[in-house]
């Protein structure tokens, strides 16, 4: 019924695609935030697609970030948590927040959260789900860049990852360039 759309779609789609092959193909350990975030935005239309209005996104990334080094696929499994255990289990509108900046100690802070369903932490600190635990493997093994991943949640309160890695581009350390409240 709308083949604009489509078209849209698939080249969302293909834009996933060429991003996960061109990792595999170079098996690089760390990429912009930039292609990070343009990968997690393809994901996010093709979401928005499927849940309409179900879904609302707030995006707070600091231009100034963009640059910094990320290890690949470091913020699309939390995003896509947050569809998956927020989104597609209500009826009701769900506000996705993905925000990435500097912090005042030169860490880089990303963040995810839903006012979701929300769960028990320690079911999800024990679990067997594959997103937040690659995540967490991924950040434990790069050296000399150490990152680390938080999980905040109950019940009823919504679900936050927050990843925090040190703030480097291609350059090298970068320092914030100004004053920046962490992000809450």
């Amino acid at each position: 019924d709308d083949p604009h759309g489509a078209r849209h779609a698939l080249q969302r789609l293909g834009d996933l695609l060429h991003y996960v092959l061109r990792l595999d193909r170079t098996r690089e350990e760390l990429v912009p935030l930039d292609e990070e975030w343009g990968f997690v935005c393809a994901f996010l239309d093709l979401e928005r697609l499927r849940f309409g209005d179900r879904l609302q996104i707030t995006e707070e990334v600091d231009q100034e970030v963009l640059d910094c080094l990320v290890p690949p696929f470091v913020l699309q499994p939390s995003v896509e948590n947050a569809v998956r255990h927020a989104v597609a289990t209500r009826r009701e509108s769900t506000h996705l927040r993905v925000a990435a900046r500097a912090d005042h100690n030169g860490q880089l802070q990303i963040l995810v959260s839903d006012n979701g369903p929300g769960a028990n932490l320690a079911e999800v600190l024990s679990s067997r789900g594959l997103g937040l635990r690659a995540v967490r493997e991924r950040l434990a093994v790069l050296q000399p860049v150490a990152g680390a991943l938080t999980v905040e949640t109950a019940p009823g309160h919504g679900f936050t990852v927050r990843v925090t890695l040190p703030l480097m581009s291609r350059a090298g350390r970068m320092r914030p360039s100004r004053a920046l409240t962490p992000l809450h």
